[in-house]
This record gives structure tokens, C-alpha cells and sequence, in this order.
């Protein structure tokens, strides 16, 4: 779980590729620490992760499988 969580921080950083091989092609993501570890953890027990907000995006396809939850009664 460190090691991914370290390597998904170097990612987002744009230090290294993901595990597909995929770099990232925008600016460096600075993520929340709480950010990192719900994506480091998704990835280890490979679980798609579900949020509502953008902090995720640049993490779909080449770490997770991301999918935006709207709630239409808001």
C-alpha cells in the first residue's frame, strides 16, 4: 500500500508513468494526502473508485477505473 501510494504521488507529480504506461500529459497534480491513500487503496484491492468531484481524473484508465457520481436531487 505505501509503495502505490508512493508511486501514485510520483505519478501525479509527473516523475513516472503509470502502470500501463501511460505519463501524465498535464501540469503536476498536487492531490490531498487523504487523496492519495483512497486511490492508492482502490488500487490494491482493485476496486473502481466512485467520487463526485475532479480530484480523481487524471488517475481513470492508466491506475483506476474513476467514475463521477452526480446526485440529481441536488
Amino acid at each position: 500500500m505505501i509503495e502505490t501510494y508512493i508511486k501514485i504521488d510520483a505519478f501525479s507529480q509527473r516523475k513516472m508513468a503509470a502502470p500501463n504506461g501511460d505519463k501524465l500529459n498535464s501540469s503536476p497534480r498536487n492531490m490531498g494526502k487523504n487523496d492519495i491513500w483512497i486511490a492508492a487503496t482502490a488500487y490494491v484491492i482493485g476496486a473502481e473508485l466512485i467520487t463526485s468531484d475532479g480530484d480523481f481524473d487524471h488517475l481513470n484508465g492508466g491506475w483506476l477505473r474513476v467514475t463521477k457520481f452526480k446526485d440529481e436531487r441536488v
